[in-house]
Formats: C-alpha cells, structure tokens, sequence
C-alpha cells in the first residue's frame, strides 16, 4: 500500500500548524524570551520548528513513531539548556501526530482553530503546589501551550512575557565535549550544560533542589540500568543496532560471528557509571541482552538472563569489586528455554525464578541445582496461565510482574490475570480475580506494579498494585498509525484475604511503559514515559543515539 504524503496544497498549510502549535508551548515561549540557551536562543526554536517539520517531511522511516517526535521536540529544548518534567512534550507531539494525520486527508480543522484562537500573549508557568496528592500535569491541555498567537515560530513573542520569573538556572561557561580516559579505564567527559534545572515548573515553595544533567552522552542507550550496592550503576543496550558512540578500551573489538550487525563490533554496550565520582567506563558484553531480566543476588552480583538471537540462552553475570577491572563473565547456553521478555524474581534459597518470554509458556530457575535447594529445577516447568493469558498477535503478557510474598508462594499477574503460584511444588494455589476494565497491563501494553509496604509491627498483610497499561487494539492500531489514549487506572488487591477483590483507583493522568518504586517515605514514585500508544522494540528499535545522556534526581543546593 502506497504511504500518504503531504500534497503541494497541504504542505504548507500543515507548516503553518506546525509553527502555531510551538508558539503555544510555553516551555519553548520561556526559554526563547529568557535567552535560556544563549543570545541565539530564537535561532535555536526556529532550528527546531524546521526539524518538526523535517520529521514529517522528509523521514524515510514509516510509520512515524510518536517517540521519536518526541526526541525530536526534546532534543530541541536540551539545546535551548531547557530540562522539562511536566508532560508538555508528549502533549505538543500528540497533537502535532492529529494534525499531520487530518492534513493528510484534506483535513485542516485544527490548523484553522489556531488560527482563529487568541490566547493570552503572556505565557503562564505554573509552579508546582505543595499537597500531599500527586500532581496532575495533564488537568488542562492548553496549560502548557498559552503562549502568543504568533505563526512565525518564536519571532513575534511578546516583551510581556519577561514577567514570567522562571526558576534561574545555573550553567557553566560552553566547554568541549570530549572524553578524557584516565589510567584507572574510566571516563570523564565534560558537559556543557553541568546544572540544569526545570526552567518550566517552580520547585516546591519550602523545598530546595534543582536537576543536574552530569553528561550531555554516554555513549549508549540506557535500555537497561541496574544500581549495585556499591553506588554504582551498570547500564547496558542491544547490540545488534550497529555501533554505538563509545570505544571499548585498548582497541578491545567484540567478534560474533552470530550478531545480525556487526560480527566485528569495537564499541562498547554496555557501561558502569559511578555515581560518587560522575564518572564511566565501558565494559564488554558479548551477546545481544536486548529486553532481557535479571535479578540481584544476595552478595549484589548481577544476574541477566536471556535477551535475543545468540544471547537468548545466555547468562550474564556482574560482580561488583574494588578495582577497575570487573566485567560481565558470559555463560553460553546456561537456560533451558529461550529467555527474551521473561521476568525474573530472588528467591529464599537463593536461586532465581525466570517465568515466560516470547512463546515460552513456562518457568525455570538458576543456578539448576542448588546446595538445599528446595526442589528439583534442573529442568523447566509448564504454566499454562501465561499460554492462556498471550492474546493472539499482541501478546500482552511479557514482563509478567512477579512479587514473592511472606507465605513463599509467588505472585503472577499477565495481561489482566494473576495467580499465586506454589513454584516449589509446581501447582497454581489460587487465581484471583480478573482486574476490572479489560485492559492489558503487560508488555507491550506495560503497566508498572509494586508491593505495597509491609509493617512488622503490623499484622502482615500483602497488597499488590498494579497501574497503567493500553487498551487491548493499542498495538494493531499503533501499526496502522493510530496512538490510542492509555490506561489513567490502577488496581489494589489484597491477596491474604479469603475472597480478594480489585479495588480501583484513577490517576491524575494516563500512563504506559512507566515505573514504579516505593521511596523511604512508603509513597510510591510513578515515571512516566508516555501517556498514548504501546511499546513493542521489534517494531519500533532502540537506536544508539536516542536516550544517552545522564540526568541526576532533585538534590539539595
């Protein structure tokens, strides 16, 4: 079938939206009348607005992927030192995706709404409140994109917009980006933007903080990131995407006959990065961990598990040391099953449980056999829960979310099922009831789950939660370029109860492929990525150049 494009009538009418919508966003409105990125500030917004367009334009790739855009819009920002965490980037691409997709039909009734509305010439930034509710950053859509009416970009911003007070921001003079190797094997690069704060949202009136952008790259994408307990992060991507931005060391060159790629590969994929000193080094992993699992054992060793092509039986083990010369020790065909997707869990006894992946409806464990090892699991077991849970060419039960509860057993949930299973005795002891809404919140329609807190002093009570996800078409109709709205749910259930039940709760705004983590405060901490389509890697790959750079959390001045 023949790809649409824009027609000679269409084209520059889809341009002129294009600049109407980024005169909007008051992230761009500020940091272009604040001269956040330098005298050349308006330059830069106009530089952006002709990538906007050139995304849609020019771009080989098909279909285009709303992540992308957002990339796009994104890197545009960070060359204007402008860091944003307010969910504006994702608004801005969606609707820049409705309007494209209008224009290609004949369609300009967004353009003309534009066109006809007068917003303020002043752009509002609003500051955060202080409340004990999480904030809701999508109450209102034009919040984020009341800036003037202009259609040239940023050029006919008004002076007005000087009262908008923003957070100031410290930087550092422009240095070169290069990197420096010292003896030890690790890498210092400097970064021209070394403090950047939100130039968007106030921080809390009674709090004090700002966000600190240590690398502007790298080197790699962090598709997976694992904190070791001696503070330092290890961080790996896939290796069959061609060469990334990183040297491995001494001329070190990675030989795999079996990478889809490149056989002979001397660049790095995977680094650790230390986070008392904001330094990194490369290290070495030789087959492909794309979307693997792994666990942390006891003595902090990492353990990842699986990933794709040549590596979809391997293991992949890291330990932390006191020197600079660990690495990842590689164990070729070490899993029974191939392992891509799969979710792995820690158990008592110290072996780790490794449930599902692509096509494999089943669980092993690792190591196989162990000393007072609580069964036999020198071989994999059958779970028909995840056969009967893969929906029929959208999957939507990878990732499973697994959580060990106090009673040993080990809590399932896939697509919108769960289950407690005895993994000692290989028998499903309980399914619980299907989450309400019939919306799937695994992989690639991903949700986020955690178990809740628990109270010694208490009377033990376990509580899973589970939020996010997308409609169950999310992915078919993603294929066909249509980005459907995610899940805004989220689900609590009491397992220990005699007839358990999901209790439902809205949050303030939807999300898919985010992250939960339980902070000291016993609040939970929910990342968003994004709030419309699915997330599926075989379709829409991870390339080296997206992702790279490393952002620190709020810290004290």
């Amino acid at each position: 079938m023949e790809t649409k494009k824009l027609t000679a009538e269409s084209t520059p009418i889809f341009q002129e939206g294009v600049g109407l919508i980024l005169s909007r966003w008051s992230a761009l409105t500020a940091a272009v009348e604040n001269e956040w990125g330098g005298r050349d500030s308006r330059v830069k917004a106009n530089v952006l607005c002709t990538d906007v367009i050139s995304f849609f334009t020019e771009s080989k790739a098909e279909p285009l992927y709303i992540d992308d855009l957002e990339n796009v819009l994104e890197e545009g920002l960070l060359s204007l030192n402008t860091l944003v965490e307010d969910g504006s980037i994702e608004e801005v691409a969606e609707k820049l995706m409705i309007m494209h997709e209008e224009c290609l039909e004949g369609n300009y009734q967004s353009v003309e709404k534009l066109r006809t509305t007068n917003p303020p010439p002043v752009a509002h930034v609003r500051p955060y409140k202080d409340e004990d509710e999480d904030e809701d950053d999508d109450d209102d859509e034009d919040d984020s994109m009341d800036a003037d009416n202009a259609t040239n970009m940023m050029v006919d911003v008004p002076n007005s917009q000087s009262s908008l007070n923003p957070v100031s921001m410290p930087t550092d003079e422009p240095k070169p980006n290069q990197a420096a190797e010292a003896e030890d094997g690790w890498v210092a690069v400097s970064s021209r933007r070394n403090k950047v704060t939100s130039q968007v949202l106030s921080p809390y009136p009674d709090r004090q903080g700002y966000w600190q952008l240590l690398h502007e790259s790298v080197g790699i994408s962090a598709m997976h990131m694992q904190l070791l307990h001696d503070n330092k992060v290890i961080i790996f991507d896939r290796t069959d995407f061609g060469p990334s931005n990183l040297s491995l060391p001494d001329g070190l060159c990675r030989v795999n006959s079996s990478d889809l790629v490149l056989q002979t590969d001397c660049t790095a994929h995977s680094i650790l990065y230390d986070i008392n000193t904001n330094v990194f080094r490369p290290l070495m992993v030789q087959t492909d961990p794309w979307c693997s699992s792994g666990a942390v054992l006891p003595n902090g060793t990492l353990v990842q598990t699986g990933g794709y092509n040549d590596g979809d039986h391997n293991v992949r083990i890291f330990t932390p040391c006191t020197n600079e010369y660990c690495n990842w020790i590689e164990f070729p065909k070490s899993l029974l099953q191939r392992r891509w997707y799969a979710t792995n869990q820690i158990l008592p006894d110290g072996r780790i449980i490794i449930v599902g992946g692509r096509r494999q409806f089943n669980y092993e464990f690792y190591p196989q056999n162990i000393e007072g090892g609580s069964s036999d699991s020198n071989h994999s077991f059958l779970l028909n829960f995840l056969r009967e849970t893969n929906d029929q060419g959208m999957e939507n039960n990878l990732y499973p979310f697994l959580h060990l509860l106090p009673d040993g057993n080990l809590f399932i949930f896939a697509n919108t099922r769960s289950i407690l299973l005895d993994y000692n005795q290989n028998r499903v002891v309980k399914e619980f009831p299907q989450i309400p809404g019939d919306d799937p919140r695994n992989y690639p329609s991903t949700g986020s789950s955690v178990l809740l807190p628990l109270d010694e002093n208490k009377a033990i009570e376990p509580e899973i939660m589970v939020c996010g996800g997308a409609p169950r078409d999310s992915f078919t109709q993603a294929v066909q370029g249509n980005f459907i709205r995610a899940t805004s749910t989220c689900g609590r259930l009491k397992v220990s109860h005699a007839n358990p039940s999901w209790t439902m709760e809205d949050m303030p705004v939807s999300r898919v492929m985010g992250d939960m983590i339980l902070l000291p405060t016993g609040r939970r901490a929910h990342n968003q990525r994004r709030r419309i389509g699915y997330r599926r890697m075989g379709i829409r790959p991870w390339s080296g150049h997206q992702a790279n750079h490393l952002s620190s959390i709020p810290k004290p001045p």
